[in-house]
């Protein structure tokens, strides 16, 4: 009886020591936005967007020049998919990649010629991204909503 539960605890030991597995296709999760609400004055000129921290893993970490992270605003009817490139990860170890990246999302919202007046909207995005082997991550969707007040 000793001995089957030394042998239960040392499988239960070893299980529990899992490494972390990076897959060739990139995963991305959604980390926060910084600040959390955007102030737009599209008459003025002032167009300071937040930065939107997202957690990128990727076994071979092939993200370059030709590499995207895709942003769509899920909250308008706009299809309208932009696309921001990638930060120059090449000072960074590339295999078995876990990094932060920080996109500004200060290009997202177009103009708006003559506002009616002050607007409080509440958006969410789906994300994804693409490395270099054409390889699509994860689609995620914010969790936590970018509150955008525009004048």
């Amino acid at each position: 009886m000793r001995f089957t539960i030394c042998i239960l605890l040392i499988a239960f030991s070893l299980s529990a020591c899992k490494k972390e597995k990076f897959e060739s296709v990139p995963q991305i999760t959604f980390k926060s936005f910084s600040p959390d609400v955007w102030y737009y004055n599209s008459l003025s000129g002032t167009n300071e967007g937040p930065v939107m921290s997202l957690q990128l893993t990727d076994a071979e970490g092939d993200f370059g020049d030709t590499s995207y992270i895709y942003v769509r605003n899920l909250t308008t009817d706009s299809m309208r998919l932009d696309s921001f490139k990638f930060p120059n990860l090449a000072t960074l170890n590339t295999k078995n990649l876990n990094v932060q990246v920080d996109v500004i999302l200060a290009n997202l919202i177009p103009s708006i010629v003559n506002p009616p007046s002050t607007v409080t909207d509440t958006l969410f995005f789906e994300i994804y991204v693409k490395d270099r082997a054409n390889n699509k991550s994860n689609v995620i969707t914010t969790t936590d909503p970018l509150f955008l007040i525009s004048e």
